[in-house]
């Protein structure tokens, strides 16, 4: 799902980032928006802040068009916490 103004997110609010690889494929993290940023300042070009972690936390900016809303599914799994069973393709590593 796609969204059309900033005001359908809920921030903070968890979501599943869509990202492009090098070689074409689309790769899916569950992240939690935090923020809401204009980039430039005073344009209205608007970047979504985000964290994703569990052994550490990681944080970037995307736009809305690579943000999509979790499944049912996904949802259920996130109020279980079995982040385990969510998308988790972005740079992550277990400990040693």
């Amino acid at each position: 799902m796609k969204f059309k103004d900033i005001n359908n997110m809920k921030i903070p609010g968890n979501y599943i980032i869509q990202k492009k690889t090098d070689d074409g494929s689309i790769i899916e993290q569950h992240v939690t928006l935090d923020g809401v940023t204009h980039q430039p300042p005073n344009s209205f070009t608007v970047y979504y802040r985000y964290y994703y972690g569990v052994y550490g936390f990681h944080e970037g900016y995307c736009s809305e068009d690579k943000i999509r809303e979790m499944t049912e599914e996904e949802k259920a799994f996130d109020s279980k916490n079995q982040y385990w069973k969510l998308p988790q393709r972005f740079y992550q590593s277990m400990p040693d």
